[in-house]
């Protein structure tokens, strides 16, 4: 589900993810793309306090919101698990900062180690390695030698191209 930058998209948004939250049992997960900075990063901020808050009211560059609350609230605490999809250096510090995991695509398990140091760097500055962080990345492993390098590069999850991500860790390699 593509999260809007947009007041009203942001809040209705909110409220559907919610509900879907509660109606899945709490399984639902956000993966959302690269966008624009500010607009991204304070739509962020404001689902988050939507979620976690009793009542909400928001004054921010992009957004004003007079007092509100949702109910019901998400199953999972504090919030469904967003993860932001990022290559530039920019938006990886915006995923650390703001996410609870990194979408990566077009690495391979070598490749990968650089941007995996950069956002341990960005997290720590953050103060926010709270063990909810999440790597995945799209990959097509082609024997239980890459699984196992994918797992020791650092990556959590694997999506296989067209597939999708499988939440379940990195497995069969034990």
């Amino acid at each position: 589900m593509e999260l809007e930058a947009e007041f009203e998209g942001c809040v209705a948004q909110g409220f559907e993810i919610a509900a879907l939250d509660r109606s899945s049992g709490g399984r639902i997960e956000l993966g959302l793309a690269e966008a624009d900075g500010p607009a991204l990063a304070e739509a962020i901020t404001l689902c988050k306090k939507l979620w976690a808050d009793p009542s909400v009211e928001h004054r921010g560059a992009c957004f004003e919101l007079d007092e509100i609350a949702l109910e019901p609230r998400p199953t999972q605490k504090p919030w469904p698990r967003i993860h932001l999809a990022a290559t530039a250096d920019h938006a990886l510090d915006r995923a650390a900062r703001m996410a609870d995991g990194w979408l990566a695509f077009g690495h391979t398990p070598g490749s990968i180690a650089a941007k995996l140091a950069f956002l341990r760097d960005r997290r720590e500055r953050a103060e926010t390695l709270d063990g909810r962080f999440q790597i995945s990345a799209r990959a097509e492993p082609r024997d239980l030698a890459e699984l196992e390098a994918w797992r020791t590069a650092g990556v959590d999850r694997l999506g296989h191209p067209g597939r999708g991500l499988d939440r379940r860790p990195i497995g069969g390699v034990d």
